[in-house]
């Protein structure tokens, strides 16, 4: 080698000599060393080499191997002929930075470890099929190594834990199905192989070439997005099975998310989801090419650069892609800024909005539209100008109606005019910002006061934008409306003897911590608890008893509303006397005898009297109030106040009774006269009487109870609908004014006898009389209501006051309706007299105030008929139904 020992590059080829260093200083001038040869020269004293090549022959020494390691060159590359095969000893060789070898290679005893080495590349061509252990590939990479192996032999997949860089591996009969990508390399090769299997999403971080496999299924959207440009890729999926090979796929999934890193100098970090293996392609404000970018995740995450542009004083910018096709430009955000809508169209199921900064396309944030408060408009399309949007074509829209758009939560608010086709396009100065809870009115430019609530609503109730607190629904309350609003509107009590009792209302959708009094008893344990019924096992007791419904830190009590159910009822005034009525004590009532009568059998019928007297009823619409007369006594009912009373007894609400009533008369199948007022308040709450005359006698059901009604006598059915308390511990009362007075034309006065009242109470009914000349207004109370549908506890207190009686029927608190069905009759005192020996002119006036306060009921509308009486005072005893 001394006769080339100033040359800079030597290239020799065509025979194979063998090579001598006989130079016995170094050598500082040759730098490029390409020879064909039949050893390894000693190169020790040549540090200057940058590349060295040699081709060896088929009669190579094998003992000059050890001369590998002096060749101080920084890309060296062997051929050796096809007829030799050799071991692996290039890993002796600390120089190198890039090693390409064309031989065969025999089996290694063990992995070569290059884990140490600062080698970036290595290329293996034609390397057989003993150069593998167990079927791996043989290497220990280090972490930068780029490994290339073709025409090998392997039956285990590379792995990319280890080989972190691109990698090649092809012809190598891989023979497996291709897994999962564990790796994060950039590119890697894989073709001509065997591979079977489906290509995961995980390989979307690198860029992958299988071309010439046994592949199958679709090709992921972050490689078929970019088919459609045969000088990209294309060529890496073919010769397989793939169902979407295909160049006109689009790409749907394409969202890149840009991200400013300093808008000075235009720098971004890019993420996304199909961005492609090339950032190349993008193209900045429509002519700025990229400068140079940084791959963080192959195919999902890069910096890029376009050096030279300055952002800064700009709010958004906008990005041409090359790829996919068509290509698409995009505008993105510099800054982050409320939505700015600057025109609204409303059209028959959509809303049309164009402004700056929403969403740049669609998903690229989160972002939400809704109209009024509920409702939200389901995003069609979107980009950073333009949105439109589609909702319910049935939901009705007026003026002034909100609108507010909710993008990654920057949330603007406007009003519009919701008029199809109306142009809401007049921006208020600064979209009201400067101007604390006010937002603006596009369709007349105006600022309108807006409050946001402290807390969150929640599912049960919304926000008063006006007030900035909460809206619950009724069913429940609290400052963000998350407590229950307790109530019961109905109880199914156990007997005296205890056991299970049942209770129905509202006890909300979470509950902890229940209990239930009773009095001041426990009804334990509680067996059975949903939102609308709870279930309890009662202690022994009788009478009637409040009762306290505790749960978590809520406290709810029920007045007087759990009476025990009495195994053995007792009848009014015990029937008098065993001579004069027998007591059912099945269900309370009295069975009279002996001519005798009434509902405790204290009156019976002689020759000038007996039965249910009637009288000739009339009704007043315009006043609800009804009119029962003979020649000597004129009865008048009529309905006065509805009160709505609080927790403490307090008024709270009040209603006049005594007009706007509607009348209507019709006749039941068996010709009995029923009629029916009604009267509407709050808008919505229905008060409904319907009075029926009983013709001849009848059982009568009623709340799971059955008791006789007489001939003559008048049933009323009372119905309050819908009313609205101003609190879930509110009730109802109805008062209901009685008189009687002495008719005009009256003949005689030998009947003539003081008011008087009387009430008797018994464990399934309230009576109550007033007896005025002879002549007994008598009414009965059952003790039970129909509370939203089911049977309840009904307790009415009776007060005498002078000429009066008062009577108050309490009634649970109801949400949708409350029925009550009382009873009335006119009767004829035993010593009554149809004819008298003088006359008496004189007139009196006895007012009778009978007050029903129904409590927690509409109800009250319903009582002004119940004294509709058809029957004539004249000769009563000739029209006594028991003779």
């Amino acid at each position: 080698m001394s006769y080339f020992q100033n040359i800079k590059n030597f290239i020799f080829s065509g025979s194979f000599p063998i090579i001598d260093n006989d130079i016995t200083t170094n050598n500082y001038s040759l730098e490029i060393l390409s020879i064909g040869s039949m050893n390894y020269p000693n190169l020790s004293n040549m540090p200057r080499l940058s590349r060295y090549f040699n081709q060896l022959s088929k009669d190579f020494d094998i003992s000059s191997i050890s001369n590998f390691s002096t060749i101080n060159a920084e890309s060296i590359e062997i051929q050796v002929n096809d007829d030799i095969s050799l071991d692996f000893h290039f890993d002796s060789n600390h120089y190198f930075s890039d090693l390409m070898v064309t031989s065969k290679l025999n089996k290694p005893s063990s992995f070569i470890n290059f884990s140490n080495h600062n080698c970036s590349t290595i290329v293996l061509y034609n390397c057989g099929s003993e150069f593998n252990i167990n079927g791996e590939i043989p290497i220990i990479p280090n972490s930068e190594l780029i490994f290339v192996v073709y025409q090998g032999n392997f039956s285990v997949f590379p792995n990319l834990t280890l080989f972190k860089r691109d990698l090649i591996v092809s012809d190598c009969n891989l023979s497996i199905e291709l897994p999962i990508n564990v790796g994060k390399n950039q590119s890697i090769t894989l073709n001509g192989n065997q591979l079977t299997g489906i290509i995961d999403k995980s390989w979307c971080s690198s860029l992958i070439n299988v071309n010439n496999n046994k592949l199958h299924g679709e090709i992921p959207t972050c490689y078929s997005c970019y088919l459609s440009d045969p000088t990209l890729f294309y060529g890496y999926f073919s010769a397989n099975n793939f169902s979407n090979y295909n160049q006109s796929l689009g790409c749907p999934t394409f969202a890149p998310r840009f991200k400013p890193l300093n808008s000075s100098e235009a720098s971004f970090i890019v993420s996304g989801t199909d961005i492609g293996f090339n950032p190349r392609f993008w193209i900045l404000n429509d002519n700025i090419a990229l400068s140079d970018y940084r791959t963080v995740l192959m195919g999902n995450e890069y910096v890029v650069n376009y050096n030279g542009t300055d952002l800064s004083n700009d709010e958004y910018f906008k990005i041409t892609f090359e790829h996919p096709k068509p290509s698409p430009t995009i505008t993105f955000p510099i800054i982050d800024k409320l939505p700015s809508p600057i025109s609204m169209t409303v059209t028959t199921n959509q809303l049309l909005i164009s402004g700056k900064f929403f969403s740049s396309y669609l998903n690229y944030t989160n972002q939400v539209v809704s109209i009024g408060k509920n409702e939200i408009c389901i995003i069609k399309d979107t980009s950073f100008f333009n949105l439109t949007c589609e909702f319910d074509s049935s939901i009705i829209m007026t003026y002034p109606t909100i609108i507010t758009i909710n993008n990654d939560n920057l949330i603007r608010r406007v009003i519009i005019n919701p008029q199809q086709g109306e142009l809401n396009q007049l921006v208020c100065q600064n979209y009201c910002d400067d101007i604390e809870n006010n937002y603006c009115d596009l369709s007349t430019g105006s600022c309108i006061p807006f409050i946001e609530c402290d807390v969150d609503c929640g599912s049960f109730g919304t926000c008063n934008n006006q007030t900035g607190i909460c809206s619950c629904n009724s069913k429940y309350t609290g400052d963000d409306c998350s407590k229950p609003n307790l109530y019961i509107s109905s109880i199914i009590p156990s007997n005296t003897n205890g056991g299970e009792a049942s209770f129905f209302g509202w006890f909300g959708d979470t509950r902890s911590n229940q209990s239930i009094l009773i009095g001041i008893q426990k009804c334990q344990p509680i067996t059975y608890n949903t939102s609308n019924e709870i279930k309890c096992i009662a202690p022994p007791g009788n009478g009637v008893y409040d009762i306290t419904l505790k749960q978590d830190d809520i406290e709810y009590i029920l007045r007087d509303s759990y009476r025990y159910d009495e195994i053995i009822k007792s009848c009014p005034n015990n029937c008098t006397n065993s001579n004069q009525g027998i007591c059912n004590t099945s269900n309370g009532e009295c069975k009279c005898i002996n001519s005798y009568y009434s509902f405790d059998c204290s009156l019976k019928r002689n020759n000038d009297s007996g039965g249910n007297n009637g009288g000739n009823p009339s009704i007043d619409p315009s006043t609800g109030g009804t009119n029962i007369t003979d020649n000597q006594v004129n009865f008048q009912i009529y309905f006065k106040n509805l009160f709505e009373i609080d927790f403490s007894g307090n008024i709270v609400n009040q209603y006049s009774l005594q007009s706007n009533w509607t009348f209507n008369k019709t006749k039941d199948s068996q010709s009995n006269n029923i009629y029916k007022l009604s009267q509407t308040i709050q808008q919505s709450c229905e008060i409904i009487a319907s009075i029926e005359e009983i013709s001849t006698p009848k059982q009568y059901s009623f709340a799971g109870s059955t008791f006789a009604l007489d001939a003559g006598s008048i049933k009323l059915t009372i119905s309050i609908s819908n009313y609205y308390y101003k609190s879930n511990l509110n009730t109802l009362q109805l008062q209901l004014v009685s008189s009687a007075d002495n008719n005009e034309n009256q003949e005689t006065d030998c009947n003539s006898k003081e008011v008087s009242t009387n009430e008797i109470n018994t464990s399934s009914f309230k009576y109550i009389k007033i007896s005025k000349d002879n002549r007994v207004l008598q009414g009965r109370f059952i003790n039970k209501v129909l509370s939203d549908g089911r049977s309840t506890y009904l307790s009415t207190d009776i007060k005498s006051e002078g000429n009066s009686i008062i009577a108050t029927l309490n009634l649970p608190h109801f949400v949708n309706q409350s029925i009550i069905d009382p009873d009335f009759s006119v009767l004829l005192e035993t010593d009554f007299k149809s004819k008298c020996d003088t006359k008496n002119d004189r007139k009196w006036l006895i007012p009778v105030a009978v007050v029903v306060p129904i409590v927690g009921l509409c109800l009250i509308g319903a009582l002004v008929y119940f004294i509709y009486i058809k029957k004539a005072v004249e000769n009563p005893l000739k029209n006594d139904p028991y003779k």
